[in-house]
């Protein structure tokens, strides 16, 4: 009499679900030349809008406060997260154009963990990367000054590191906007514009003047500013930096909220 021993696949767990999320990234060429791309971006914007700050600022660089330059330098910050945005996006995206996401869903079934391990590699690698984007932004803005014979600003400076630091989680936090929102739409194309839209909709609620002053904190991108040091004391906006993080990160989990709940409930 034979006896049949039936071998069970053993999902995988969440350290190795990251592992597999993060050589997705790696080994597509695209991802990798975009990550060059937002640091080569950041450098290039950062020059633009320093060496032409006299004309859109209307104050010659001479006599503008060091921390001033610094956060318009850091505007090549911006240009590097929404490279990072788009790279976000592409990573599910390209899983729902090519059909590679049932694969992916084979070998994690558990597809919380999937969008877990997916969240955690995108934003590693965004804030790593918007980190080295921001310092290269502020290099940029420091040898311009150099150049010019004009005193600099110290990273030792609490309030220059901080702005550096905190400049670099929009990179991040747009990104895992991007991502969810690529789920919601299954396309890049998707998660791109939503991402974009929550962006922008600080510029919208603003338009609306001082009925819109108790909600702007709340939102993302004056959340971010708040916590980077962007955000004046006096300003109607200001809020404890903690807890704009705190906002930041509630955002951040109400979106991917959404994305796993149309993952959990409808297929790939």
């Amino acid at each position: 009499m034979s006896t049949t021993t039936k071998t069970k696949h053993k999902p995988s767990g969440l350290f190795t679900t990251v592992g597999s999320e993060w050589t997705k990234i790696w080994s597509l060429g695209t991802s990798r030349i975009l990550l060059l791309v937002a640091v080569g971006l950041a450098a290039l914007a950062a020059a633009l809008f320093v060496l032409t700050s006299a004309v859109t600022t209307g104050t010659d660089i001479a006599k503008r406060d060091v921390f001033d330059v610094v956060s318009t330098s850091l505007l090549g910050s911006d240009a590097a997260a929404l490279t990072l945005m788009v790279m976000a996006a592409m990573t599910i995206g390209s899983e729902y154009s090519t059909g590679m996401i049932r694969v992916t869903l084979t070998a994690s079934p558990k597809r919380s963990q999937f969008l877990a391990a997916k969240a955690i590699v995108i934003a590693v690698v965004t804030y790593v990367v918007g980190v080295v984007a921001a310092f290269v932004a502020y290099g940029v803005g420091q040898l311009i000054l150099l150049s010019q014979g004009l005193d600099i600003a110290s990273v030792a400076d609490p309030r220059i590191l901080r702005l550096i630091l905190g400049s670099a989680i929009m990179a991040p936090l747009y990104g895992l906007i991007a991502v969810a929102f690529g789920i919601v739409f299954r396309s890049t194309a998707g998660g791109i514009l939503a991402a974009l839209v929550a962006l922008v909709i600080p510029s919208i609620v603003g338009w609306v003047g001082e009925a819109g002053n108790s909600i702007m904190p709340y939102l993302p991108g004056e959340a971010l500013h708040n916590v980077a040091g962007l955000t004046a004391a006096t300003s109607p906006y200001a809020i404890n930096p903690g807890v704009s993080a705190i906002v930041l990160v509630a955002w951040v989990l109400v979106v991917l909220g959404i994305g796993q709940s149309l993952l959990a409930k409808r297929d790939a």
